[in-house]
Order: C-alpha cells, then sequence, then structure tokens
C-alpha cells in the first residue's frame, strides 16, 4: 500500500511506489546508501538511477508474484484442508478473487 495525493492505493507496480511523495524515503535511502563518488559525470548518476528503475520493477513484480503463490498455499493449507503436492503447484494454481479475500496474510515474511 502506498499514499498518492493523500490517497490510500494498492501498490502492484513499482510506478506505483514511485507515484507516492517520498515521505518514506524509499529512494531517499537508497540514493544515501549507493551512491556515486563525488564528481561523477552526469551520464552515469543517470545511468545508475535507470538500472535501479530496472531492478526495482523486477523486485516488485517478483514480490507480487512470489505472494499469489504464498496466498494459494494458504488457502490450500486453512481452506481446503490440503497440503500442496507435486500434482498440485501453486505457480499454477489461480483462485477467484473471493477465494483470495479468505486468506489472511498478514504475517507473511
Amino acid at each position: 500500500m502506498v499514499t498518492i495525493g493523500g490517497v490510500l492505493q494498492l501498490a502492484l507496480k513499482w510506478e506505483h511506489y514511485k507515484l507516492q511523495s517520498d515521505d518514506q524515503g524509499i529512494t531517499t535511502v537508497v540514493k544515501e546508501r549507493y551512491r556515486l563518488p563525488e564528481g561523477e559525470e552526469q551520464c552515469l548518476q543517470a545511468r545508475a538511477c535507470s538500472v535501479f528503475d530496472k531492478a526495482a520493477t523486477k523486485v516488485v513484480r517478483d514480490m507480487m508474484s512470489n505472494a499469489r503463490i504464498q496466498c494459494v498455499c494458504l488457502y490450500y493449507k486453512k481452506i481446503k484442508q490440503q497440503d500442496m503436492n507435486k500434482k498440485l503447484d501453486p505457480s499454477e494454481i489461480y483462485l477467484l478473487e473471493d477465494e483470495y479475500l479468505q486468506v489472511d496474510i498478514s504475517g507473511l515474511p
């Protein structure tokens, strides 16, 4: 969840995180921790920002995919009372919206 324009919204892509104000310091922390030495050329800074943007896009996409798989596993375990096995590949299972909503994922790492 991100706050954009004072409204809490679901963040499904890196673009959603980029739209929020930097109050939470996502880009600030990254720029402080990973920065080019003083006096480096501006083109290197632009390249570094581009590389970070591409990596962040992949991380958020993978995060959403992993959350979906975790949700499927929890649904089968808690609601259907079934454990996942080789026949039940959670990456190949897509639940309906109301089925996803039956699972509490707040405790997931």
